[in-house]
């Protein structure tokens, strides 16, 4: 593993020098079919996202949100504190983890928006996510003032990371 770490490194990871305002995550393949899979492609770069940041998912292929369970600790917990007691009181169920790591996210400023043209809007609803069908309309409502973005495609690949 050690000799083909820097050959893994060379071709998956990207780092970057500094946090970015904005970031454009697109997942391709299975993991742009739900919210739930989408998730991959928002944790494998949201260290390079500078605190306050705006993140885009452009998931165009996204048709459901992902499991029940999924969708009801986002609607019950509006932030990540209400997330993390609602895993300790329900107890943990598998995939609690991406519902309480997305309010995580947003404990950091971090808007969360969402472009998924396919997906019914009122999945949504009560999540706090911001929903587009357009990759434009929600560039034109995320960090406006931006003067720079950093767009990943096969977002759920690749890495970004900040230079140490």
């Amino acid at each position: 593993l050690q000799r083909a770490l820097r050959g893994a490194e060379l071709r998956f990871v990207a780092p970057r020098e500094a946090p970015s305002p904005l970031l454009v995550v697109r997942p391709r393949g299975p993991l742009g079919a739900s919210l739930y899979q989408a998730d991959k492609a928002i944790k494998n770069h949201e260290a390079t996202l500078a605190e306050g940041g705006d993140l885009i998912l452009f998931a165009p292929e996204l048709r459901a949100p992902g499991p029940d369970r999924f969708l009801a600790l986002l609607r019950a917990a509006p932030d990540h504190a209400a997330a993390q007691a609602e895993v300790e009181r329900a107890g943990y169920i598998l995939g609690d983890h991406k519902a309480v790591r997305l309010r995580a996210l947003e404990a950091r400023g971090v808007t969360l928006h969402v472009v998924a043209p396919l997906l019914d809007p009122a999945a949504l609803e009560g999540t706090g996510f911001r929903y587009y069908t357009s990759l434009e309309d929600a560039l034109s409502q995320a960090a406006p003032s931006a003067r720079e973005a950093l767009a990943v495609d096969d977002a759920g690949v690749l890495v970004t990371s900040l230079r140490r």
